[in-house]
């Protein structure tokens, strides 16, 4: 977890601060599997299966889950299911390969305020990603190159309220999202690290209304490309006292440049408590969602 504005490493909308993910991994030869079902109040349930394998330079896990819920008033009914597949392969102590993908679709039905209740107000929504990273680790330098794609497709029925009539049309939208990212770290001497890294991101998304006599009425068909380079310099000044400083160069398709600084200190106390003291900027582009909502 890193608080605070992070956009110098991360990009955009890293502005409160960010939360990196590594999903579990086996340390030893061995197959595990867990499998989660619980039950609760008002049609809930939920249920995972987890499997593990690692056989000496190969892993996998894969996962299946399944979570349907009535809700607590009519016409709420929700339900989830979903996988999720990771292999990986260590060709040394130095190089690992790894890739994994994650689909997830939910359908759910919204009755709005109860004193103003909506009727088949219904969503079908399905996500997946992908990615590949090629990652090394040396005594003095440690770095990956990773591929990624995230896509999305909705289907949305708007519903209507009791006494006029039933839409004559479905609300679609579909988006895609995918990017090249590549990162070194070194550390020259004693107490210093240098971080470069390039990122390549690539958006792009339609949403229209399909009526039932087969037209189509488009309200945003658009993309968006961007590109950025970054470096970050950390060097111990004292055992106690540690500088960092960064910047980032982000150029965007529709928004433009955005130069992002970043300096700071880091004090470690006797009893190895750590205080910071930074100064950066966090910078945040529109999503396709907000560029065809808000032209």
């Amino acid at each position: 977890v890193v608080r605070g504005p992070a956009s110098v490493l991360y990009g955009s909308n890293a502005m409160g601060g960010v939360v990196n993910i590594v999903t579990r991994h086996m340390a030893q030869d061995g197959i595990k599997t867990d499998i989660d079902v619980s039950a609760g109040s008002y049609g809930t349930f939920r249920s995972e299966a987890a499997n593990r394998i690692r056989h000496g330079k190969f892993s996998s896990t894969i996962t299946a889950s399944y979570n349907p819920s009535d809700g607590h008033r009519h016409d709420m009914g929700f339900e989830q299911y979903g996988g999720y597949l990771k292999l990986g392969y260590d060709f040394s102590q130095r190089w690992k390969l790894w890739g994994d993908v994650n689909i997830t679709h939910f359908n759910a039905s919204n009755p709005g305020e109860t004193f103003d209740p909506y009727i088949d107000n219904d969503q079908s929504i399905t996500r997946g990603m992908a990615s590949m990273a090629v990652e090394n680790r040396y005594e003095h330098t440690s770095g990956a190159l990773s591929l990624f794609v995230n896509w999305g497709d909705h289907y949305i029925n708007d519903g209507y309220q009791p006494g006029n009539e039933p839409l004559d049309y479905r609300f679609n939208s579909n988006d895609l999202m995918l990017g090249v990212s590549w990162y070194q770290s070194a550390r020259f001497f004693s107490g210093n690290r240098i971080t470069v890294g390039i990122d390549y991101f690539h958006f792009g998304g339609k949403a229209w209304n399909q009526y039932f006599d087969g037209s189509k009425d488009y309200q945003a068909d658009r993309r968006q490309d961007e590109v950025a380079a970054y470096a970050d310099f950390r060097q111990d000044i004292a055992q106690w006292l540690t500088l960092d400083a960064g910047v980032r160069f982000d150029h965007h398709s529709q928004t433009g440049n955005e130069v992002i600084p970043q300096a700071g200190l880091a004090f470690r106390l006797p009893d190895d408590t750590e205080i910071k003291a930074m100064a950066s900027r966090g910078f945040r582009n529109p999503t396709i969602r907000e560029m065809y909502m808000f032209p």
